[in-house]
């Protein structure tokens, strides 16, 4: 069983390697412009299950995700 879902997870791999060689994104957050001031929140969440968190920079009518971060707990078998 083990095997065969690990194969599956190497085949998905591969496809999602494959169509993503062309994707590109823009790595600039924010402009340097003292006249439209950047903002950063930064979201946190936890239970006794799960945590999560999300930082943002909000300038302008602009928002870019800097930074995420999520756990699950093990599922005790």
């Amino acid at each position: 069983m083990c095997d065969k879902i690990e194969f599956k997870r190497k085949l998905i791999c591969k496809y999602f390697q494959a169509g993503c060689s062309n994707i590109s994104f823009d790595r600039q957050a924010a402009r340097n412009d003292d006249e439209l001031p950047a903002k950063m929140y930064i979201f946190c969440d936890s239970s006794e299950e799960a945590y999560g968190c999300g930082m943002y920079l909000l300038q302008g009518r602009k928002s870019s995700l800097i930074f995420s971060k999520s756990k699950l707990a093990p599922i005790p078998l």
